[in-house]
């Protein structure tokens, strides 16, 4: 699942970008959870790195999407930005708080495909990354992006997302190998942690966003602080 967040001032054109995006997902399988907001000013104040995806318009009243944009990028400088323009050129603008694209008003569904597909290929392809766990007996595909942590138990892991937990038959070292790519980080020989959903780290603790606390051991503390000085 994919969340996306639409910041649109104006009713007739937020219904349309909503509308072609359930086109789009229809059409290609891809699930979003769409948020809409009219008012940037309470996006701003209620914004945390909730977002995969945020379509933001440049122009509107009381703030202007450039503002908005900074504000975002002050708290998360990872979420895929896309403007929503009638003219290209204040598009350019996005370029400095790092947009990746722009969509110009009114919505073309095939210009929008198009860009939608080079945005899915090139940034959101992990997103659609799932391990199968086990719950109950019964099977999950449960997306990677939504993992918060592992921890390990002789001959199986433990797979934790917010709120829920699920089993998987593999070892530690296998589970590391296969998910090196997607963010995860080592504190202890019994926990692989998810970097987007870490809220801080202080000494030997590491504090998820659910409120999980887990230790980071002695000879981890060098390595979990150069993840995060270089990303």
């Amino acid at each position: 699942m994919i969340k996306v967040a639409i910041i649109e001032d104006e009713q007739q054109h937020l219904d349309r970008l909503t509308e072609i995006l359930g086109a789009y997902q229809r059409e290609t399988g891809n699930e979003f959870e769409i948020t809409s907001y009219t008012s940037p000013l309470l996006f701003v104040e209620t914004f945390k790195c909730d977002f995969d995806l945020i379509f933001l318009d440049i122009k509107m009243p009381g703030i202007d999407g450039m503002s908005v944009a900074r504000s975002i990028r002050e708290i998360d400088p990872k979420v895929i930005l896309v403007f929503i323009t009638s003219l290209a050129q204040y598009a350019i603008e996005g370029y400095s708080v790092n947009a990746v694209d722009y969509i110009l008003k009114p919505y073309s569904y095939e210009e929008f495909k198009l860009k939608m597909n080079r945005i899915f290929n090139k940034f959101l392809k992990d997103e659609k990354k799932y391990i199968v766990c086990q719950k109950d007996r019964a099977k999950y595909k449960i997306a990677v992006k939504d993992i918060y942590y592992i921890d390990t138990n002789i001959h199986q892991v433990g797979v934790h997302v917010e709120h829920t937990s699920y089993t998987r038959y593999c070892s530690m070292g296998d589970v590391e190998k296969e998910l090196k790519d997607y963010g995860f980080i080592k504190i202890n020989s019994c926990y692989l942690v998810n970097s987007k959903h870490i809220a801080s780290v202080h000494r030997d603790e590491c504090l998820m966003k659910n409120g999980i606390s887990l230790k980071i051991s002695r000879s981890h503390v060098k390595e979990v602080n150069d993840f995060f000085k270089n990303n």
